[in-house]
């Protein structure tokens, strides 16, 4: 059986902060902006930008398994053991859910 994760990004370029949350909680970053909850979707466990960081030796070079037209993967192994793909989006700031 596999548990699938979806993880949050942040608006890094203007704050450099992001947080994540889990639940029924929303997040908000920098930027005044806020995440629309989406717990009702079965989206499992939030991730930070420094978990999935430290996950990917920072979206080291060594760690990429793909790459599409949407930007690159990266492989990596959470504090947990949790094994993840990260994708890192090329020219999206942000992604919201209607």
């Amino acid at each position: 059986m596999s548990v699938e994760h979806r993880v949050v990004f942040s608006d890094r370029a203007s704050s450099g902060e992001s947080r994540a949350t889990s639940g029924a909680d929303t997040a908000s970053f920098g930027g005044g902006g806020s995440l629309p909850e989406v717990s009702h979707l079965g989206w499992g466990r939030w991730y930070t930008l420094r978990e999935l960081e430290a996950a990917t030796n920072g979206l080291s070079d060594e760690n990429v398994i793909g790459e599409g037209g949407y930007g690159i993967v990266y492989g990596g192994v959470l504090a947990d053991n949790t094994r993840v793909a990260v994708k890192n989006l090329l020219n999206n700031k942000y992604y919201f859910f209607s």
